[in-house]
Formats: structure tokens, sequence, C-alpha cells
């Protein structure tokens, strides 16, 4: 018998399929870019794009699973465009000469490292939202990512992801 653990998202019971997600690690291109200001357009496309995303997915789940469940993308959104989170996009793209991808990704980690410091376990908890954030600009700008996470059935993951119900471990 396989037992599940995990944090609960959401009150009731979930009946139906479990599914797991592995989310694959991509190599993230870095190149020094000659127009700093086209760079910049192809991270704010992208940017746009996934507060779009986040926008449709927060509703989705309002209608689906309620305001709670909502919070989460809504949270995400916040955090996609965030000043800070964007002035440091534009000093690597702009400073450094740094292609998009390699600013987001350095920006991430910066930022994950920052949360992970924090004395608070709610604050620590954060590093994985600027990690997802920054996965779902980067997945636009590749071509990875095409309009979200789809609902209709739980998951797990090992990492509690956007449109995954817990954080659970087969054991």
């Amino acid at each position: 018998m396989i037992s599940i653990q995990g944090k609960g998202v959401s009150s009731g019971v979930g009946v139906g399929p479990l599914y797991f997600y592995h989310r694959t690690k991509t190599e993230i291109p870095r190149y020094t870019v000659t127009d700093p200001d086209a760079e910049w357009h192809r991270f704010k496309g992208a940017q746009t794009a996934a507060i779009e995303q986040l926008g449709e997915l927060a509703e989705k789940a309002r209608a689906e699973a309620g305001d709670e469940a909502a919070m989460l993308f809504e949270t995400h959104q916040m955090m996609a465009e965030d000043l800070d989170y964007e002035e440091a996009i534009s000093d690597h793209i702009n400073n450094e000469k740094m292609n998009a991808e390699a600013a987001i990704s350095d920006t991430a980690v910066q930022f994950a490292a920052m949360f992970e410091s924090m004395d608070d376990s709610y604050m620590q908890a954060r590093a994985a939202d600027v990690r997802d954030v920054s996965d779902r600009i980067l997945g636009i700008l590749s071509g990875a990512v095409q309009g979200g996470i789809a609902f209709g059935c739980a998951g797990a993951a090992g990492c509690g992801r956007p449109g995954t119900f817990g954080n659970c471990a087969a054991g």
C-alpha cells in the first residue's frame, strides 16, 4: 500500500485519480546581448503573458474551488509584477548585457536565497513562489508554457506548485 502525505489546501475530501507532476529542468541559455532594450521588451512580453495566465488561473480556481484556492495565483501575479523583481532583472539586462532568460534565472536564485534566509517559515516558503513565477516567465520565453496548468484532477508534486494539491511524497 502506498501512503500519501501532504498539506491540505482546501477543506473536504477529494476523490479521483492522483497525478504526480515532475518538473523538468532545462538549461538556461546565457549570452551577451547587443540590444538591451529589445531584451527588456522580450522580458516584459513574457511577464505580461504570465500575469494574464495567472489571472485566468485565479478566476478558474475561484470558480471551481473558492477564494482560498485563487489566492495562490493572485500572490504569484503580485510577485511577477514586483518592482524590486523587475528592477533586478532590468539591472542584469541593462548593466551586464545579460539575455532575459539568464537575468530572470539569476534574479530568481537571488530572491529565493533572500526568502530562504529569513527567520519566518511563511517567508521562507515564498522562495518556492519566486521560483515558480520565474519558471513560468522562463517557460513563456522558451515557448514551453502554453496557457498555464489544467484543473480537473488532484495532483501532487515534489514542491507545492500552483495547480497541485499538496506537497506530497509516496512512501
